[in-house]
């Protein structure tokens, strides 16, 4: 398995906004979150609309954000993983969507939604960090930041919670809700 979620061929599809939290537009992205293959928990396997083969490196619209010192006094983003302490989650990937005048890879400034937002994410992990089960997401539990910085139900080592869930993902509606903490 792999994760959920509704994905274009080329783009995933950003993040939707519900309801309006805090965009902070000025931090620059870790380098080395700029060419990470994103691989989630049990790898890609082409079922539930997952994350393609040929996806974009980097960072991906929905996956959590945890803050970084790059030189100096200097504040940046990365990819989180559960030892960071997440701060929101990436609103864009890093290249950008098409129509659109502000791809990471033009400015190397990325978009980061914060709370109090309520937000639609199309990728998430499917399966647990062992790849032993199935994560199951129900309206009102917690969702943390996994070891490859998508959304998640297992907490694992994390101890912040990102955002409560609001919507569970079906067959007809193949996306998850979230109220965000961070």
């Amino acid at each position: 398995m792999a994760t959920g979620g509704v994905v274009n061929t080329v783009l995933i599809d950003p993040v939707e906004i519900l309801y309006r939290g805090h965009n902070k537009a000025l931090y620059t992205l870790l380098a080395a979150s700029r060419t990470t293959a994103v691989t989630p928990n049990g790898g890609l396997d082409g079922t539930h609309g997952n994350l393609p083969t040929n996806r974009p490196l980097g960072v991906l619209p929905g996956m959590v954000a945890s803050l970084v010192t790059i030189s100096g006094e200097e504040f940046g983003a990365k990819i989180s993983d559960n030892d960071d302490e997440p701060i929101g989650l990436f609103l864009l990937g890093y290249e950008g969507h098409n129509f659109e005048n502000s791809p990471g890879v033009a400015s190397n400034k990325v978009t980061i939604i914060s709370a109090p937002a309520v937000v639609k994410i199309y990728i998430w992990e499917d399966r647990n960090v062992a790849d032993n089960a199935d994560n199951t997401y129900t309206v009102g539990t917690s969702v943390y930041s996994s070891p490859n910085g998508l959304v998640t139900s297992e907490a694992g080592d994390a101890t912040t919670v990102v955002g409560i869930v609001n919507h569970a993902p079906t067959t007809a509606e193949n996306w998850l809700g979230l109220e965000l903490r961070v």
